[in-house]
């Protein structure tokens, strides 16, 4: 208790109780979170590893199990080891001609 101006007044950090969602957590609850998180994020990271073929112009993804599914990809060209397109050159006619035509 602390006395500002006579009147006897709690300290605002005392005799606090600790509710349920805002406890303490000690090294032990931390070490054991982090340990199954890490676990978790292992699980379905390597559960099924994902097999990406390469079909010309797109990376396609179909899946065995159930769901079953077909993905393409036509812009990332990492999922299947694929190397980039080769980029086309931009056409000098283009940029030459006027934008509006003179009438």
């Amino acid at each position: 208790m602390q006395d500002i101006n006579g009147l006897r007044v709690p300290h605002p950090t005392g005799n606090r109780k600790h509710s349920r969602f805002m406890t303490a957590l000690s090294f032990q609850k931390i070490r054991w979170l982090m340990l199954s998180l890490l676990v978790g994020w292992l699980l379905t990271a390597c559960s099924e590893a994902t097999l990406w073929s390469n079909q010309r112009d797109a990376c396609v993804y179909e899946s065995a199990k159930p769901p079953l599914r077909r993905v393409v990809n036509y812009s990332d060209n990492t999922l299947c080891q694929r190397k980039r397109p080769p980029r086309t050159p931009p056409n000098p006619r283009v940029r030459m001609s006027p934008q509006m035509p003179e009438s």
